[in-house]
């Protein structure tokens, strides 16, 4: 079988081109859909959306009223109304803030006071209601932020003087990480990715600190917003007055190249296939900038609106919130036709993306027996196997189509090549190669006292005490 030019990614980045030869594919075009708002509200946002292009946000009403939470499927809006803070009747503002591909969304209710007083997370499966989630005892702020496929749900607790993340165990969160930090988004391989100073990635009790970008210092806020499940995350890092977005990627803190720094929080999502979308506002003044991310080449996200989209000419996009497996993406923008009013649109595209897949290994040399972790990012293809390696080592047979991970371990020395064969709609073979080089365990030094002695040498040493003291006691007599 033919190898593919489809490697794009480095360790760092995982979308820098792999060959000198490859091309890059092509940028999509996108086409606008308006998400109508309900006629008695005065606007929703989008905050999420699952690969089953189903989405979640937030339904603003007029002063006073509390806003409710929304999931968008089928081209439908489903207000799903919002929550009392527990035992009492005071109704909280709810925002849906993320969604598995089966339709479970989770998201935050906040006092509608200023300053608010409460807060708690809530969960909601299809067809059933929102359901509050159990707070943690001395911390009136909980959030539910993040959710997988198999159902973990993270988030964050908080007081007047310490912030906690979480991660929700029989409905009650339970802290992770450092004090000081806050859960924003998990993928299905458990990976918790969150904010702190500085940032981390959580996975089963173990603390992986993200590396700061240039500038950074021991007190630099950082912050990874979103994690796909090839573990690579997304984020920002706070510069003095300054945001900063980069991706992290197995060990690798980098800027994203091209997006400006922003005077204002950003978003960023990053989704399976590594491409990314956000925002940035260069100054409290300046109009937004929403931008995808792909490849390591930033676009501003207007100039992928198809030309033959109606919309084209009145719809400017200035926020970009998320981004699906499928490549469509959740934004807000205005219409010139409507001055003085901010709407949320799906964009979605109008032809299939370039198939592509980049697999990547967390270590490019190791020691024999020490584990490591393949990675991959793809798009546009199907039927993915593993082949190569030692055919024991765990790469092997059927793996994800638009990305994931595999650790691997080789217990033999030698250069290990691993293979991702996939297959476009056309039947036609795209696959990428990683090497690794399994080098020799080092040999076991000799003793050099202290150590245990052998057997034949401690009977010597025993025969040798029990002539000297025959010989003693022959010369007292």
């Amino acid at each position: 079988m033919p190898r593919s030019s489809a490697r794009y990614g480095s360790l760092a980045s995982g979308l820098i081109a792999a060959a000198a030869h490859a091309q890059m594919p092509a940028l999509p075009a996108y086409g606008i859909t308006l998400i109508p708002a309900p006629s008695s509200s005065t606007g929703l946002t989008p905050a999420a959306i699952s690969s089953a292009n189903q989405l979640t946000g937030s339904i603003a009403f007029s002063a006073g009223q509390a806003a409710h939470a929304f999931v968008y499927t089928s081209g439908t809006v489903i207000d799903l109304g919002t929550l009392p803070y527990p035992g009492s009747a005071d109704l909280g503002s709810a925002s849906g803030q993320s969604i598995s591909n089966g339709g479970t969304l989770v998201g935050t209710i906040t006092d509608t006071g200023i300053p608010p007083m409460w807060q708690f997370g809530f969960t909601y499966d299809p067809g059933g209601a929102l359901a509050a989630l159990n707070m943690l005892t001395g911390f009136p702020f909980c959030t539910a932020t993040g959710v997988n496929d198999s159902g973990l749900i993270v988030g964050s607790c908080s007081n007047l003087n310490e912030s906690i993340a979480t991660m929700y165990v029989s409905g009650t969160p339970q802290q992770i990480g450092p004090t000081g930090a806050a859960a924003n988004a998990v993928n299905d391989y458990n990976q918790v990715a969150a904010s702190g100073t500085p940032g981390f990635i959580y996975e089963n009790g173990t603390i992986t600190t993200l590396p700061l970008l240039s500038g950074g210092s021991a007190n630099t806020q950082s912050s990874a917003t979103s994690i796909n499940n090839a573990g690579q995350a997304v984020g920002w890092q706070l510069n003095g007055t300054t945001y900063q977005t980069f991706i992290y990627s197995y060990g690798a803190t980098t800027a994203l190249t091209g997006v400006p720094g922003s005077s204002v929080q950003p978003a960023v999502s990053i989704n399976d296939a590594g491409q990314i979308v956000g925002y940035t506002a260069t100054s409290a003044s300046a109009t937004a900038v929403p931008f995808f991310y792909a490849h390591s080449l930033m676009s501003n996200l207007n100039a992928l609106v198809s030309t033959t989209d109606p919309s084209k000419r009145y719809v400017t996009l200035t926020q970009a919130y998320g981004i699906s497996d499928t490549g469509q993406i959740i934004a807000s923008g205005t219409d010139s036709r409507t001055p003085g009013v901010t709407n949320a649109y799906l964009l979605t595209p109008v032809s299939p993306f370039s198939p592509f897949v980049d697999l990547e290994a967390s270590a490019t040399t190791v020691v024999e027996g020490t584990a490591f972790t393949l990675f991959w990012t793809a798009q546009s293809l199907s039927g993915c196997t593993a082949s190569g390696g030692s055919g024991s080592d765990e790469w092997l047979g059927a793996m994800q189509a638009d990305g994931g991970q595999q650790l691997v371990k080789e217990t033999k020395a030698g250069s290990y090549d691993f293979t991702l064969n996939c297959m476009t709609s056309g039947g036609a073979p795209q696959d990428s190669t990683v090497t690794v080089m399994v080098t020799a365990k080092p040999p076991t030094p000799p003793h050099s006292g202290g150590g245990a002695l052998d057997a034949r040498t401690l009977l010597a040493l025993l025969l040798l005490c029990g002539w000297r003291a025959v010989r003693g006691a022959a010369w007292r007599l």
